[in-house]
């Protein structure tokens, strides 16, 4: 039977050469994700910006700061020719990026966490210890995807999309299919992925795994293009650099073999900042807390939920009678009123038009943004907030409730462990409020 390798050390040859090239590699793709993403690490414009401390005004100027810090730490990780500077580069990193996130969850983008991540391992362990538990997050992040896309939610709303998609790219035509066919070629999507996990998990299938995860991202890539779904030019990016980690991580031929069994001359701990605890115990946490994702305790897109629309939310809907107050960037946004006046506002399409990124799918940060659009637009009698929980896993179904009114959206916010309000808006984006 094979077996799985749990070991935390490998006796592969040139295994610094290879870890340094990872770690160039994932050092590029950060800076072309911020690139692709850029109005997300901006000051915040319109769409309202929710810290994870309470809210308070922040000088653009700190966080103009912040991201300069960010870039000049990952050009400095890239050229550093000694263990103790890359440590020294990747913890700058860690701790503006922290600082970065904590003034906006918005920024908390799933591959910005894994950068984080893995920012602390680079400034913590070397190859014999870095390899393994990089290999250890990648399949932590297919193992917990494809579990969230084993969703009622997944096979019968963004799993339907994905199918009807991938087969008129091949010029077939799902939607004659019955139910069960229909959900059955659904079910392939997470399967895939699950596959891949399980292969990169066990050693001697590791190369095949690492093909087919390389196949997965390539087609996702299609899939998720223009001539498909046409979505941000992040995930792209992301999948791009996922299967350049495959390749590096997995699919390197061995050379030699030979085990170490003595540490090097100059110990881990003198090259490098951090101590290796840091790296093992950041993954570890990593690997364990998404299993608190469904109860609320840790977020879907740290629990690596993507394209896994089971999460907590929030809507809002503003009355027609108050949307002359609103810029045209916002109206466009809005549904046409139905019978007694309401317009839903798609926070979603705001996100992607504004920011360029998708919105943050947790009811938590959506909520802030709802009491920040009608705090700065002076909504607060033209608008109300409807809250949906997490759906069941097999029903579909979720808990929901509205919330109108200062009092009831203060009262939802304080249901949240971290904080759910957000920054103060500005002067120049609060209009003049009707006389």
């Amino acid at each position: 039977m094979p077996s799985i390798s749990l070991s935390l050390h490998v006796s592969e040859t040139d295994l610094e050469g290879r870890y340094r090239r990872l770690q160039r590699c994932w050092m590029g793709f950060w800076l072309l994700l911020m690139a692709v993403s850029w109005r997300l690490w901006m000051p915040p414009a319109e769409f309202p910006a929710v810290p994870f401390a309470p809210p308070f005004v922040v000088p653009p100027a700190l966080e103009w700061g912040l991201l300069a810090a960010v870039v000049g730490a990952v050009l400095f990780g890239i050229v550093a020719n000694t263990a103790r500077r890359l440590s020294l580069a990747m913890v700058l990193f860690v701790a503006a990026a922290a600082a970065l996130v904590t003034l906006n969850q918005h920024r908390l983008q799933p591959w910005f966490y894994q950068a984080m991540l893995l920012g602390l391992l680079f400034a913590s362990n070397d190859s014999r210890r870095g390899l393994p538990l990089m290999r250890w997050l990648a399949i932590g992040v297919y193992l917990y995807s494809s579990l969230g896309k084993f969703d009622f939610q997944f096979l019968h709303t963004v799993g339907q999309q994905f199918l009807d998609t991938t087969c008129g790219l091949v010029g077939l035509d799902a939607t004659q299919w019955s139910e069960p066919w229909r959900l059955g070629a659904t079910t392939l999507f997470p399967a895939v992925e699950l596959l891949v996990a399980i292969g990169l998990m066990i050693r001697p299938t590791r190369l095949l795994a690492a093909v087919l995860g390389i196949a997965m991202h390539a087609c996702t890539i299609v899939l998720l293009s223009p001539i498909g779904l046409g979505h941000q030019p992040g995930v792209l990016v992301w999948n791009a650099a996922m299967g350049m980690q495959l390749a590096l991580l997995f699919m390197r031929p061995r050379m030699a073999p030979r085990v170490i069994d003595t540490p090097p001359t100059e110990t881990v701990t003198s090259r490098r900042i951090l101590s290796p605890l840091v790296g093992l115990v950041a993954i570890g946490l990593a690997m364990l807390l998404p299993l608190a994702e469904r109860t609320g305790y840790w977020d879907h897109w740290t629990s690596w939920a993507l394209y896994s629309p089971h999460n907590s939310r929030v809507s809002v809907q503003v009355h027609a009678s108050a949307a002359g107050r609103l810029p045209p960037s916002i109206v466009t946004c809005l549904s046409p009123p139905d019978e007694t006046g309401w317009r839903n506002m798609d926070l979603d399409r705001w996100s992607i038009e504004s920011v360029g990124v998708p919105n943050y799918p947790q009811a938590r940060f959506q909520l802030g943004v709802a009491i920040g659009l009608i705090q700065c637009y002076g909504l607060e009698r033209q608008a109300r907030i409807r809250l949906r929980g997490v759906a069941d896993r097999w029903t579909g179904r979720r808990d929901n409730h509205f919330a109108a009114g200062k009092m009831q959206w203060e009262a939802a916010a304080d249901q949240f462990w971290l904080n759910a309000e957000p920054r103060p808006c500005t002067a120049s984006h609060r209009p003049p409020r009707p006389r």
